[in-house]
């Protein structure tokens, strides 16, 4: 078996808890380097990863966790479903304890996850099943960073705010613009049949930071529609990191990135195009 101890649970318990909105079975990859989900929800509408490193998010240790230990190269692949997990390792918090023990040879045995609880003190052991993952499509967006023109860095309680304050249009789409003014203008739009509702927040606002590609010669303004329901969902994410980036391409898919201790939360959200008829996605 290859055991590791996460160092802080409650990370894992809200990340899995959020990814399991979008779809349930993934892919789970254990490195000698790092923890990694790579997938797409259910509808192909929004890829997630999240990334923890070894030795700052988690360490491999011995069976009865008391030495750390180095490993070899090696990369495995452990079909997860992402709902049973959440229920699992749901209320973790920072001061629990949880230990992961990977099967170690090819054959579909049990992931085993040892969870102790401080308060009340509580052991628990549970076995969860591997599952085939039938879908072999490769979801990758090449070249990123060189797509995105415009980058906005704000506090994610004010993203998770601005969301609340947004939601009760019931909107089916969210717009995202940034505008050259006498400065970088971010605007946030929803709207329903009988009202349009929308927040403006000029550069250096609200500790809300604007940057333009420097491959930007002169800069036209930008901004693209997205399923309001999948952005809800994502500004969930302020329970798990203080920052939040968002990197705007034209007509491509809105990066949002939580930086973590030891590693990293990404979702890439496809765009409404003119004539789309994509389903929402059910929160």
């Amino acid at each position: 078996m290859i055991g590791c101890k996460i160092n802080d649970p409650s990370l894992i318990s809200k990340v899995i808890e959020l990814m399991s909105h979008f779809t349930d079975l993934v892919n789970f990859e254990v490195s000698s380097s790092s923890l990694f989900i790579h997938a797409v929800d259910n509808y192909k509408v929004v890829l997630f990863e999240f990334r923890l490193l070894e030795n700052q998010a988690f360490v491999f240790v011995n069976q009865d966790q008391t030495r750390r230990i180095k490993l070899p190269n090696f990369e495995k692949h452990y079909g997860i479903n992402l709902k049973i997990f959440s229920q699992v390792t749901k209320g973790l918090k920072s001061d629990d304890s949880l230990y992961i023990q990977f099967p170690s040879n090819d054959e579909a045995s049990d992931i085993l996850l040892h969870i102790k609880k401080k308060n009340p003190l509580r052991k628990f052991t549970y076995q969860l099943s591997q599952f085939e993952i039938c879908d072999n499509e490769s979801y990758e967006i090449n070249d990123f960073d060189q797509q995105a023109r415009v980058e906005i860095l704000m506090n994610t309680q004010n993203f998770s705010q601005m969301i609340q304050d947004l939601h009760h249009l019931n909107g089916n789409r969210f717009r995202l613009e940034v505008e050259k003014r006498d400065d970088f203008v971010l605007t946030l739009k929803t709207w329903n049949e009988f009202i349009k509702a929308s927040i403006d927040i000029s550069n250096g606002e609200e500790n809300v930071s604007i940057s333009i590609s420097e491959r930007e010669e002169e800069f036209v303004n930008i901004g693209n529609e997205y399923p309001f329901k999948i952005l809800s969902v994502i500004s969930r994410a302020s329970k798990i990191s203080d920052q939040v980036l968002f990197q705007v391409c034209e007509n491509g898919p809105l990066g949002i990135l939580y930086g973590l201790e030891g590693g990293s939360f990404q979702f890439f959200v496809a765009p409404f195009i003119p004539n789309d008829d994509s389903e929402d996605v059910d929160d």
